[in-house]
């Protein structure tokens, strides 16, 4: 007898929750956190309701209206490139900004040029991140969450 074949793919993660406000073709969704989120080094950032909930802003299809219980998906492709983005390109630029100030000595001090030229590295990778996100990755349904289901439309 063959195992029965899910039809949720396994980099998928779904989660309930409901829908606080809209905001053109998306959705603020609060949910609940989940276990993974104790681990996750972001886990302040999500929202300011908590230990045990978060917003996320999600697609939203469906049209769901505020107060709708909705089921979102999230992939997990999305997330490994998102985490390899924000801290893994910022990490290098920081490296390599630091190395080639110390090298050039462009303030006179090695140090106080490898500082700096850390710093501006940072700075101009987080700038050029935010560029390329908004031109690509906010097109990108691998980086955001999805509202897929509506499982319980609000009262009223």
């Amino acid at each position: 007898m063959e195992p029965p074949v899910s039809s949720h793919p396994a980099d998928e993660e779904r989660k309930a929750g409901e829908v606080l406000a809209l905001e053109g073709s998306r959705a603020r969704v609060k949910l609940r956190r989940g276990e993974g989120c104790a681990a996750c080094s972001c886990a302040a950032f999500c929202s300011p309701f908590g230990k045990d909930w978060m917003v996320v802003s999600a697609a939203n299809p469906l049209r769901a209206g505020v107060g709708d219980e909705v089921e979102v998906v999230y992939r997990a492709a999305g997330r490994t490139r998102a985490v390899v983005l924000l801290y893994l390109l910022p990490l290098a630029a920081l490296l390599a900004g630091a190395v080639l100030g110390q090298a050039s000595a462009f303030l006179g001090d090695p140090d106080l040029s490898a500082a700096a030229g850390g710093l501006a590295a940072t700075a101009a990778c987080f700038l050029l991140l935010r560029r390329y996100s908004r031109r690509r990755l906010e097109r990108d349904p691998a980086f955001f969450p999805v509202i897929v289901a509506i499982l319980k439309p609000a009262a009223g």
